[in-house]
């Protein structure tokens, strides 16, 4: 059972770097330009790419340790760490109908997880 507790905990760790590389790539997209140097200059984009690469090494760890059919559901949490970070960092609004989307999501890995 400590095995999964790792596993479940390295994905959640996982779900929130992506969401980061998510925010960083975000915050690198006015800045794109498809030329070497302008992606090499582009430090939210290289740190898009870290933080996806940390999240997919977070990933593949886990599943060394639980089942795919728990794990691979609580990368949903991907979408509710984005749209807090979102909220907070990037100022981004929240309607009723992204709080119950968020809702659902939670109730959803909670359901898998037990």
């Amino acid at each position: 059972m400590s095995q999964l507790l790792l596993a479940i905990g390295l994905t959640i760790l996982g779900t929130f770097c992506a969401a980061l590389g998510q925010i960083a790539m975000k915050v690198a997209s006015p800045r794109m330009s498809i030329s070497v140097d302008g992606l090499v200059k582009n430090y939210p984009f290289l740190a898009a790419l870290m933080l996806y690469g940390s999240s997919m090494t977070l990933s593949i760890i886990a599943f060394k340790w639980g089942d795919l059919t728990v794990l691979n559901p609580i990368g949903a949490l991907n979408y509710v760490w984005a749209v807090f970070l979102s909220m907070k960092l990037l100022g981004e609004k929240m309607n009723i109908y992204k709080w119950l989307g968020i809702i659902t999501i939670i109730i959803g890995v909670i359901i898998i997880v037990r």
